[in-house]
């Protein structure tokens, strides 16, 4: 009955240290999709060498290789098969903005060993530089990581539905 007793204290041990790690896997992960949200916003007019260092930041939190899969949102499947194809990107992308503010909702981490999903609302409210007045896009979408040491890196997304259109 001895035994019983220990196997059953370990086992409630293991568990505890399970959900403790599991918890700030999540919190890692969380903290990643924070990092870019951050770096991605644009709140005041940038200079071409901060635009490039924020790229490049915004890069070195996805892998070598990502995969979007954007067929809901009727752009199919894009595939970046480098990291400095992805900052040119994000590159050309924010020199068309005159401002950006980004809001994730709702976030729900789901790690299994060294891959997270995380499903999440996000929103994008802003202004073009080639365009009157403001956008604003919400968005249901899947984010995939996988674990790079003690780093978590995207390796890519897909878009579940915009939040705007009628279901």
């Amino acid at each position: 009955m001895k035994h019983y007793g220990y196997f059953v204290l370990a086992a409630i041990a293991g568990l505890v240290v399970f959900l403790v790690l599991r918890d700030s896997e999540a919190e890692k992960v969380l903290q990643q999709l924070e990092t870019i949200r951050a770096l991605a916003e644009v709140s005041a007019p940038e200079s071409a060498l901060e635009q490039a260092g924020k790229a490049r930041r915004i890069g070195e939190t996805f892998s070598e290789q990502t995969r979007y899969d954007l067929t809901n949102y009727g752009h199919g499947i894009v595939d970046i098969h480098s990291r400095k194809e992805l900052v040119g990107k994000i590159l050309r992308g924010r020199a068309m903005l005159d401002s950006l503010e980004l809001a994730i909702d709702d976030p729900r981490v789901h790690i299994d060993g060294g891959q997270a999903r995380i499903e999440l609302q996000g929103s994008a409210n802003g202004s073009r530089r080639d365009a009157e007045g403001q956008f604003l896009d919400i968005h249901r979408v899947e984010v995939f990581l996988e674990k790079d040491q003690d780093n978590w890196l995207i390796t890519g997304a897909r878009h579940i539905r915009d939040e705007r259109q009628q279901p």
